[in-house]
């Protein structure tokens, strides 16, 4: 193995038996990686396969997964997914091993195991022989949030009183008496992508601001009280905002974001995002978790701000009472890909 604890592990993209799976939208979790080469012996493979068996319990998905990475034709012809946490790569030409720095050799491919902590960084290999061992191992690790060994905190700047209550009030007043449209998400590549509008993955309804002096008022707050403490606690000076909208999560139409990052291909120009609530008090759910370090929620106050990296991993969690109202808008960066203009996000292949 190349990999050793504490290495960041690669975000691979591969094929399953039903679906095509992303590795960096898998945080929040253990991951046990278990890499079939065509050269394992049958005694080794029939070891993995019973200890998976017998074990088959500790993967349901919320706390571990499982995902073999299989090479074989044979193994690769009679693959089945095993819902909710146990899925296999299908990697006939090596591309996942190579990847994942599983090492070559004159004879073949060198299999093992590699364990992934919740932030996806490596915590364990092992040699493919050590099946039960290793699941023994995987079977005794703490609650994911206590993988550190320590409290672990997102890295998000929360900077309240940015806008004061009666703007707050003005910008829920616009979006209640305006036309809002449904949230659309980006599916497919960047060469063939389309909007498409996924209401288990997003639920939402949002209205651009177009009145110049509403805009004008946005614009100003964020300059004068949002700009410096990101400069100070970023080190970030503002150069571009990309157009700002209202979002509304109803409790009513199962209002949520699904975990996704805000900058991948075509939106690679977003720096950061920044949320601002605008009635923080009136609902419940709706919150920021960031599942690469943690089940925490996060949520910043009426009229308060939560600044973060557009690369970061994120949900809007499931709304149960009420409707949240948020003023949502990116920091962009003249030098990067120009991509796709407005407020889309792309949907995870997963």
């Amino acid at each position: 193995m190349k990999l050793s604890p504490g290495d960041p592990f690669p975000h691979l993209l591969g094929r399953t038996p039903t679906d095509m799976m992303r590795m960096d939208y898998m945080p929040g979790r253990y991951i046990v990686l278990a890499f079939l080469p065509d050269s394992a012996p049958r005694a080794e493979l029939r070891a993995v396969m019973a200890a998976l068996a017998e074990n088959e319990a500790l993967f349901d998905d919320a706390n571990r997964c499982f995902f073999g990475v299989l090479k074989h034709p044979q193994l690769i012809a009679s693959a089945q997914d095993s819902p909710p946490g146990i899925r296999w790569f299908l990697d006939s030409e090596g591309d996942l091993f190579r990847q994942s720095g599983v090492a070559f050799n004159g004879d073949g491919d060198q299999g093992g195991w590699i364990v992934l902590d919740p932030s996806l960084r490596v915590m364990k290999t092992a040699p493919l022989s050590q099946a039960a061992e290793t699941m023994r191992w995987v079977g005794a690790l703490p609650h994911v949030d206590d993988h550190a060994g320590t409290r672990m905190f997102a890295p998000v700047l929360i900077v309240p009183r940015v806008f004061e209550p009666a703007l707050c009030a003005e910008l829920i007043a616009m979006h209640r008496n305006g036309r809002p449209v449904e949230g659309s998400v980006l599916v497919g590549d960047e060469d063939g992508s389309e909007l498409q509008v996924d209401r288990d993955y997003r639920s939402t309804r949002q209205l651009s601001i177009t009145d110049p002096d509403l805009k004008a008022s946005v614009e100003d707050r964020i300059r004068r009280r949002l700009a410096p403490e990101i400069l100070r606690g970023l080190r970030y000076e503002i150069q571009d905002i990309e157009s700002c909208f209202v979002a509304a999560y109803d409790a009513a139409e199962g209002g949520r974001f699904r975990a996704h990052r805000d900058n991948l291909a075509p939106l690679q120009h977003r720096q950061f995002t920044f949320a601002i609530n605008l009635n923080a008090e009136d609902y419940e759910g709706g919150d920021l978790r960031f599942l690469e370090f943690g089940t925490a929620t996060y949520r910043a106050p009426t009229g308060g701000a939560i600044v973060f990296a557009s690369s970061l991993l994120h949900e809007v969690t499931l709304i149960t009472r009420g409707r949240r109202y948020v003023m949502l808008s990116f920091l962009i960066d003249r030098a990067a890909p120009a991509g796709v203009a407005g407020d889309q996000e792309r949907r995870r292949a997963a």
